[in-house]
């Protein structure tokens, strides 16, 4: 598939949840979830509202780069190592500042009280989780063995054209994958065992340590290879 083709297709994901996020009702499946905007029903607007600002900047920027660099003949191969990159730091960035942003509007809002989530996490969504997650086992031991490939592995040009290079990245990659698909999924289906309440806290926390190691593990992987 043309990185053009996969950049296009994110764009519009982060365009289409632009356009949702200040829309949906307090859930805890689709938005901005915190414990912050869980327990608060004017903290979940706000916030989402900046999210949704942010989605659409994003969304927005790389729509422009993708038809610049695509009329400008720009090669696909260089465009998607930046690509992948750049969305990997954005997401990241983005993330981090809606939580502290989630966080300062809630304290500012209810000083002295402690956060307790209003909605909770139902139980198969932690579940459905849990076993996503365990599929990264999967996932990791192929990478140990796979050949180069256009479906699963660290795929990027230099990999993809070097197939010892290819062995050694998928290899500590894969490790690395899955070593998140042991702990992470121990951790969900634990947290599925608990009070509702403590069950949406721990989750949260959770699910948001495993977001961030998994998008690191993938961005250390793409620059393992060019040390």
């Amino acid at each position: 598939m043309s990185v053009y083709l996969v950049n296009l297709i994110f764009s519009a994901i982060f365009i289409i949840s632009a356009f949702l996020l200040p829309r949906v009702p307090r859930n805890s499946i689709f938005g901005l979830r915190t414990m912050a905007t869980l327990s608060d029903e004017e903290v979940w607007k706000i916030s989402n509202k900046k999210a949704s600002y942010l989605m659409y900047i994003l969304g927005l920027f790389g729509l422009i780069l993708d038809a610049f660099f695509y009329l400008s003949g720009f090669p696909e191969k260089t465009f998607g190592n930046y690509l992948l990159m750049s969305l990997v730091i954005s997401v990241v960035l983005i993330a981090v500042y809606l939580i502290i942003y989630s966080n300062n509007l809630w304290k500012k809002k209810n000083k002295g009280t402690k956060i307790t989530s209003e909605v909770n996490i139902p139980l198969y969504f932690i579940n459905i989780v849990g076993i996503l997650t365990a599929s990264f086992i999967v996932i990791g031991i192929l990478m140990l063995f796979i050949p180069p490939n256009s479906l699963i592995g660290i795929r990027i040009s230099k990999t993809l054209t070097n197939p010892e290079l290819w062995h050694k990245v998928n290899r500590i990659s894969g490790i690395g994958f899955i070593l998140i698909g042991l702990v992470f999924s121990v951790l969900f289906f634990k947290d599925s065992s608990m009070e509702p309440e403590l069950r949406t806290k721990n989750f949260n926390n959770h699910f948001l340590w495993f977001i961030v190691i998994t998008i690191l593990l993938s961005f250390i992987s793409v620059g393992l290879a060019y040390i």
